[in-house]
């Protein structure tokens, strides 16, 4: 009876140990962070056991989360042993490190006149959204025309946890257009607001990200759709950029 409960135990020791290791395990993998939905459907524990084992290693200082948009993102805690104001200035010599690379890339290659292309091709190489944004959430079929209103909240959050996460500009509410169909994204007090290049490579970025999610689940998307993003105009002395996102069929 004993022998037999303290099997019991040991094997509950043991599962709890896998929890643990295995939600670690993914948040150490993820370059920005996951979402709870997204560590649920990667793992396969109900989201009630990982909701759980967060908390848990939250109060053991191993994990962290920041909320993105409609999204609570985990991810591990390494940065809590710094200063938080070291942080904070660490930040800031950041972009002003980003600001100064954008300048001069300007000054020395004037030859790149559009950046865009720039921004596919790191989007390509250094995906994100698919790792943070959790599917199961997304109501399906999901037709993009006929649902642009929760397509704009998709794409506002998606440039949230790309863009909020570096520079803490703020984004208007989307001006949605249906036919044709097309959603202008406004930014407003960027870092980067002096240096339109630096847009541009963005816009390329969100452009990839957003194709590369689309096609990645055809299961859910039920008509796929050609996405270009650009940007509509740069207005440097009113601290403000407009991308255009264009819906276009294949």
């Amino acid at each position: 009876m004993n022998k037999s409960h303290g099997e019991r135990n040991n094997k509950m020791v043991k599962q709890q140990g896998k929890i643990r290791k295995d939600i670690l395990n993914l948040l150490e993998k993820s370059k920005f962070g996951i979402s709870i939905k997204k560590i649920s459907e990667e793992t396969n524990f109900s989201r009630i056991t990982v909701t759980k084992y967060l908390k848990k290693l939250e109060k053991e200082g191993l994990v962290s989360d920041r909320r993105v948009g409609q999204y609570k993102i985990w991810y591990i805690s390494d940065l809590k042993k710094y200063d938080q104001s070291y942080m904070s200035r660490a930040h800031h010599g950041v972009i002003e490190y980003q600001k100064s690379f954008m300048k001069y890339l300007n000054i020395f290659h004037p030859e790149i006149k559009d950046g865009k292309e720039i921004g596919k091709a790191i989007a390509k190489e250094k995906p994100i959204v698919k790792d943070v944004i959790p599917v199961n959430g997304i109501k399906k079929p999901f037709n993009i025309i006929s649902d642009l209103n929760q397509f704009a909240g998709f794409i506002i959050d998606l440039i949230k946890i790309i863009y909020l996460s570096k520079d803490p500009c703020s984004i208007d509410p989307p001006i949605i257009n249906q036919d044709p169909p097309f959603i202008i994204i406004r930014i407003r007090d960027s870092n980067y607001m002096e240096n339109k290049l630096h847009f541009e490579i963005f816009s390329g970025i969100i452009e990839q990200e957003t194709l590369d999610f689309l096609k990645s689940y055809p299961n859910i998307f039920d008509k796929l759709f050609n996405i270009e993003v650009n940007v509509l105009q740069f207005l440097p002395e009113e601290n403000i950029v407009d991308l255009k996102y264009e819906i276009l069929p294949l």
